[in-house]
């Protein structure tokens, strides 16, 4: 047996190799026929001649798919013999499929993380029933409107006074005293609904009572009207007197009217349990699965909705009137003004001032976190979603560069070749990488960065450029198609055709400015990354991060702070010619001096 099939059979775990070298006897393989009938045992037949030519392998494999020599057996397919068939190529194509795939599968689990399911305490104990396990049911849950809500009591009162409506809530004659940094688990009684909440400050008493009981009121409406179903995507938001209320889906899930108006009773269970009406931020659990968050905070706006204005018929419509913060239809449709501007005093959207869209909302805290840049009536600039053909404007240069006329001597170029004139010195539109290597060597750079910064943008961004399809050989850039290496996961201050956004720029420094310093430092650099970062682009995230390393170290602030000024014109390529004339400067600053000062030869020659 050669020592190749008996290595690949033993590996294979095969139980002896005698196995295998029966596979190589020449001519000698014999297999029990069958009738075409009935399957009865015939004349044993030879293996055909034509397998034998393909390797003992594939012989093994014939015989091993012939049917067996009773009736009742079925035919059968060893598997040690059915890979030791397949050729050893076949199977390494195969391992890298699998690789690839759980590595794709890696990548996606990575970018999109899981959610939170729910509360990780599962087994955290009701603070009004201690013996109760948050998420299981104190008691079978009813949709009917007097099993969740009791009449609102005053404070110190041991029990609600309809009787009707006690459900068996938890009234402690003395609750210990909450601080406002307590996170309190509160459990639904009759569902298996709890919140966890924290108080967070003071509101003024009789709102809180108004707003939780007009909001509950709202809540039975609509249960005993269309039944229990999804609160609209918008969430649920209900403002009275001097208090607000407002109720999110998270975690992906729908908070639904049945669970919504168990959290509404688990709230003044507490704040009847307490005796005192406070604003609170509460998180909704259905089971152990976290559904929404909420908030109960103060409002500037001293208006009470009118529960009569409602209407109730399609539940899509009574959605969107819920939805505008207690306002009825008219008010959602009406234009807006400055007192049903939703403004960021009470928690839930960050409005421009009199404009009819919104900019952030709390149920999506991305977008408070990166709020974009939003022009104002006065402001100098002017369109600034407008993209800029031939200008690189911002709030600050609303006309571009205008320091040594360059904008008006550049008007004929896009911004974007404006960005690599400066390495283009003969204007014949072709940059070679000795181009870019002298480029960046006037700017004081070193041998070694400066050659690895021409390798790498020739190599990958010449063919993109080139007019046909075979790649240049010199890796050439030519500027008249250098709109086409445009790449992904960048700041999109670039469009497609080379202008410049001004409103992409702006939303730079609005998003990732943190403190509104001016600029950005290397920890904005970061968030700026994260954020820009779009799945499986692997080039433009790399090509992102390699090119703002260059123009950090390009400016290299003395305070780690790139000017927002000084990044607009690495945009424009203006700040290039300057700072090559700066290193001119210093060189010759510097020259004379080193002229005077002996050298490490004269110093050895004088030693010799």
């Amino acid at each position: 047996m050669p020592a190749q099939v008996r290595s690949r059979a033993m590996g294979l775990g095969m139980p002896s190799p005698a196995l295998a070298e029966e596979a190589e006897l020449n001519g000698k393989h014999e297999t029990p026929a069958t009738n075409a009938v009935d399957g009865t045992p015939g004349t044993p037949t030879p293996t055909p001649t034509s397998l034998r030519g393909l390797g003992p392998s594939l012989a093994m494999l014939a015989k091993s798919i012939h049917p067996a020599s009773t009736k009742n057996d079925k035919p059968r397919l060893s598997l040690d013999t059915f890979f030791l068939a397949i050729p050893p190529s076949t199977m390494h194509l195969l391992s890298l499929a699998v690789i690839l795939t759980l590595a794709q599968c890696a990548i996606l689990s990575l970018a999109n993380p899981l959610p939170l399911l729910g509360d990780s305490s599962r087994k955290l104990v009701c603070a009004n029933n201690p013996k109760m396990v948050a998420g299981t049911p104190w008691q079978r849950r009813s949709l009917e409107s007097k099993a969740f809500l009791p009449v609102i009591a005053e404070p110190g009162h041991a029990k609600p006074k309809n009787k009707e409506s006690d459900i068996g809530y938890s009234y402690h004659p003395n609750p210990a005293p909450r601080s406002s940094d307590t996170l309190i688990r509160w459990c639904a009684p009759r569902t298996n609904v709890y919140i966890t909440l924290t108080v967070t400050h003071r509101v003024a008493a009789e709102a809180i009572r108004m707003v939780l009981t007009e909001s509950y009121g709202v809540v039975d409406e609509v249960i005993k009207h269309m039944g229990d179903g999804p609160v609209s995507t918008t969430g649920f938001n209900w403002g009275a007197g001097s208090a607000m209320l407002q109720v999110w889906d998270t975690n992906n899930q729908r908070t639904t009217w049945g669970v919504l108006a168990a959290a509404l009773a688990a709230l003044q269970d507490f704040m009847l349990v307490q005796g005192n009406w406070v604003g609170v931020t509460f998180t909704v659990f259905h089971g152990p699965v976290e559904v929404g968050k909420g908030v109960i905070v103060a409002s500037n706006n001293q208006q009470t909705t009118n529960m009569a204005d409602l209407d109730l018929a399609p539940l899509p419509s009574y959605a969107n009137k819920i939805s505008v913060d207690g306002g009825s239809s008219e008010d959602a449709t009406s234009s807006p003004s400055d007192d049903s501007v939703v403004g960021p005093e009470n928690g839930h959207v960050q409005e421009p001032d009199k404009k009819p869209y919104q900019v952030t909302l709390r149920q999506h805290p991305v977008t408070e976190l990166r709020k974009p840049y939003v022009p104002k009536e006065r402001d100098r600039l002017i369109d600034s979603g407008v993209p800029r053909a031939n200008v690189a404007a911002s709030q600050e240069s609303p006309n571009g560069t205008t320091e040594d006329d360059y904008a008006r001597r550049h008007r004929d170029q896009t911004v974007l070749v404006q960005h690599v004139e400066y390495w283009d010195q003969d204007h014949d539109g072709i940059i070679w990488p000795q181009d870019t290597y002298l480029g960046v060597r006037a700017w004081g750079w070193s041998i070694p960065l400066s050659l690895f910064v021409a390798y790498i943008i020739h190599v990958a961004l010449s063919y993109p450029t080139v007019p046909g399809y075979l790649p240049d050989p010199s890796f050439r850039i030519y500027t008249a198609r250098l709109h086409k290496d445009k790449h992904g996961s960048d700041s999109m201050t670039y469009d497609h055709e080379g202008r410049f956004r001004p409103q992409a720029f702006e939303d730079i420094f609005a998003k990732y400015d943190k403190g509104n310093k001016g600029g950005l430092t290397w920890r904005d650099l970061i968030d700026f990354w994260r954020g820009q970062s779009m799945v499986f682009d692997l080039f433009g995230i790399s090509a992102v991060v390699l090119e703002w390393l260059a123009v950090y170290l390009l400016l290299w602030p003395d305070d780690g702070i790139m000017r927002k000024e000084d990044i607009r014109r690495v945009y424009d390529g203006s700040i290039f010619y300057k700072k090559a004339e700066e290193y001119k400067r210093k060189q010759a600053t510097t020259r004379p001096q080193s002229q005077t000062s002996p050298t490490l030869v004269t110093k050895v020659k004088k030693l010799i």
